[in-house]
């Protein structure tokens, strides 16, 4: 009876370490989704359309608290892209207005943002730190531009 049992849970040990792959990699794929949709989504909005600072600051900081209450757990790609939204939303607000800060201020920030795309596994091919990158670019030639005299 004993070595009968052992098999039975021999096999379901199998049978939810399949599924445990199985799961991984659908989550694995919904995250690829997600991520694709996401930059798509704000690659057709433009940042000024969207709702202003505060709102941005709290929608970040309810995804992070409901990826929480899900189970995610520190290092999960989902929670780590939200933590990133959450950072950019605060250092936006704590600034002033865009328009007010100087080139080298919005420069800092934006080269900080795209940091941190990379910290949390985006590569240099993602359209989010492309577009940060051109960003970045475009305020470079702002600031030369400022620095020259007329």
């Amino acid at each position: 009876m004993p070595d009968q049992h052992r098999a039975c849970l021999k096999d379901e040990i199998q049978r939810l370490q399949s599924q445990i792959t199985t799961l991984e990699a659908e989550n694995a794929r919904l995250a690829f989704i997600i991520d694709q949709m996401s930059s798509e989504i704000a690659r057709l909005i433009p940042a000024e359309a969207g709702p202003d600072c505060l709102d941005r600051l709290s929608q970040a900081r309810a995804l992070v608290d409901a990826l929480h209450l899900d189970g995610l757990r520190a290092g999960h790609p989902n929670l780590v892209d939200a933590m990133v939204r959450l950072k950019d939303a605060e250092k936006e607000c704590t600034a002033s207005n865009d328009e007010d800060m100087d080139c080298t201020s919005r420069l800092e920030i934006l080269t900080a943002r795209r940091g941190r795309m990379l910290d949390a596994g985006r590569s240099r091919k993602h359209p989010d730190y492309i577009a940060a990158t051109r960003q970045i670019e475009a305020i470079r030639r702002e600031c030369r531009a400022q620095a020259t005299p007329k």
